[in-house]
């Protein structure tokens, strides 16, 4: 990521540089710099292989920076050494590409840990929860088990039981914010996360 980063607008591409104020903690330059990102959305017509590829890498990358934005109760982590855990329940559409996101990385001084699962039981120890789209017939039974736990769960489709959905909006990876789910699962969200979602929903 650097400074040449572009941001698609309505008429013509601007540096990012140009819209971001300063100054700007990493973290959050790097949250619009992956907004930016998307753009390559427009541009990126080799096939629908690829495109899906770059899609889940956007979406990859994103479940990484969320968690800079997102505050978990000391209980969700039972040891000083716990690491944050994303965990991938049912069809996996990032492959080692999100393991290969999450080395080396550390979110609010923890490592990542990067686990798959069919089996919503093992999903309950997640900080983070991708719910693949195979499990949206099993969703209800899903949420439920999850209502005592500090999870963050993100989906590709809008559910009430959902904190983020990601959509696709002009060609581009943008994602809402349900802030009712967020609170319900004992979550804070940073404000500059909710800025640059593209819906807000709830308190």
């Amino acid at each position: 990521m650097h400074e040449q980063a572009t941001i698609q607008g309505s008429k013509n591409l601007v540096k990012a540089s140009t819209i971001i104020p300063a100054p700007l903690r990493p973290a959050t330059f790097v949250l619009v710099l992956l907004l930016a990102w998307t753009s390559m959305f427009q541009d990126s017509r080799a096939g629908v292989a690829a495109e899906g590829s770059l899609e889940y890498s956007v979406k990859g990358a994103y479940l990484l920076k969320f968690g800079d934005f997102v505050e978990w109760p000391a209980s969700a982590f039972p040891f000083t050494d716990t690491p944050l855990l994303i965990t991938v329940l049912g069809d996996d559409p990032f492959g080692p590409m999100l393991d290969q996101l999450g080395k080396g990385r550390a979110i609010a001084g923890r490592t990542v840990t990067v686990r798959r699962t069919s089996k919503a039981e093992e999903a309950r120890n997640a900080h983070i929860l991708y719910i693949s789209q195979s499990e949206r017939n099993n969703l209800k039974a899903i949420l439920a088990s999850l209502q005592d736990r500090n999870i963050l769960t993100v989906a590709d489709f809008e559910h009430p039981g959902i904190a983020i959905a990601f959509v696709i909006d002009n060609d581009k990876v943008r994602f809402d914010v349900n802030l009712d789910q967020v609170e319900q699962a004992g979550l804070k969200v940073s404000s500059k996360l909710l800025g640059v979602a593209r819906t807000v929903r709830g308190k």
